[in-house]
């Protein structure tokens, strides 16, 4: 809900009345606390998988971790607040508090969206840099100034969504058109991303048909050829983060554009609701993703969930951890490119 329309949310939600059918209403309010449960269990695995595993903090998976603490965040106090909020409105005669209640939600839900929408576009950009900087992303990048940039973005996210609340004047359209230009901004990164690597690849493969005695007597190739496919899978694992994420925040940003004029639409009103869950839900599927694709955490998450011994499982953590896609071996992989 990146900078959503505060106001338009408000004065929408508000138009709620106990005469309407509050069947869906509760039913998709219910729908999230399952959700919720995974949410905050997920996320909290991931970030125990990171603070156990120390080999897998680099700057990229710092930007992972910013993105988990912001999806925990929304488990255990958003949709939370979400679930209390609808149930509140439609089966609670007592008016008190609802008046904060909605407010606090609204606006920590705009604050800690528009935070994960921001650091979704710092790990696209993250990509982008470890393709094009080479020997310059060890130097520029590092671990201390990401997290220092994603101070920034947080105090940036909730700077802005505070400012919606006094200057209410379009600013569901601007919302709409700056969420639509962070898309755009992601769409060109990863594009030019999956240009660099499919011409690194095309350049392997000639060199491979004009240089066949040169292959077969040095390692050169081979060790480039190994670093493309590291580079491919990264490429393919921030994807995979964008396009959940994408699938999630669409339908809200496309109704949010036309749900100023059509707010009185029942049926409108109804899948604006179903829309904003399922921005909550992106929370619950980026954890998951982790786990997938992650060998580290995925390895990690296994050994706090089975108990194991530190000894036992150390070195398994430490092999799998050279998958991980954040890793300093795959921007590496760009120096030899």
């Amino acid at each position: 809900m990146l900078f959503y329309d505060w106001h338009t949310l408000s004065s929408g939600v508000a138009e709620l009345k106990m005469d309407q059918n509050p069947v869906p209403f509760v039913i998709n309010a219910a729908l999230n606390i399952p959700f919720c449960l995974v949410a905050v269990a997920g996320n909290s695995l991931v970030l125990a998988s990171f603070a156990k595993n120390r080999s897998l903090i680099s700057p990229s998976n710092v930007i992972l971790i910013g993105l988990a603490v912001s999806d925990l965040c929304v488990g255990v106090i958003v949709q939370p607040l979400y679930i209390v909020w609808r149930f509140n409105q439609f089966f609670s005669k007592d008016n008190w508090g609802k008046g904060i209640l909605d407010s606090l939600t609204l606006f920590l839900s705009c604050a800690l969206c528009s935070f994960s929408f921001l650091t979704v576009t710092t790990l696209s950009v993250d990509r982008y840099l470890a393709l094009r900087l080479h020997l310059r992303y060890r130097e520029l990048i590092t671990v201390r100034r990401v997290s220092y940039f994603l101070g920034f973005a947080c105090m940036s996210a909730f700077s802005l969504c505070t400012m919606t609340v006094f200057l209410p004047a379009h600013d569901e359209y601007i919302a709409s058109v700056m969420a639509l230009a962070f898309f755009v901004i992601n769409t060109v990164i990863y594009f030019k991303i999956y240009c660099v690597v499919r011409r690194h690849r095309r350049e392997i493969t000639e060199q491979q048909r004009h240089q066949p005695e040169q292959l077969h007597t040095s390692r050169i190739p081979v060790t480039r050829f190994a670093n493309i496919l590291r580079l491919r899978n990264s490429f393919l694992d921030t994807f995979y983060v964008y396009l959940i994420f994408l699938c999630c925040y669409i339908p809200y940003i496309s109704i949010a554009i036309i749900f100023p004029e059509f707010k009185t639409n029942s049926s409108l009103v109804i899948a604006f609701e179903i829309s904003w869950s399922l921005v909550f839900i992106n929370s619950s599927l980026n954890p998951l993703l982790y786990s997938w694709r992650i060998k580290g955490v995925r390895a990690t998450m296994k050994t706090i969930l089975l108990g194991s011994s530190k000894g036992q499982s150390a070195p398994s953590i430490r092999r799998d951890a050279g998958h991980s896609f954040a890793m300093y071996h795959i921007n590496h992989s760009c120096e030899v490119l």
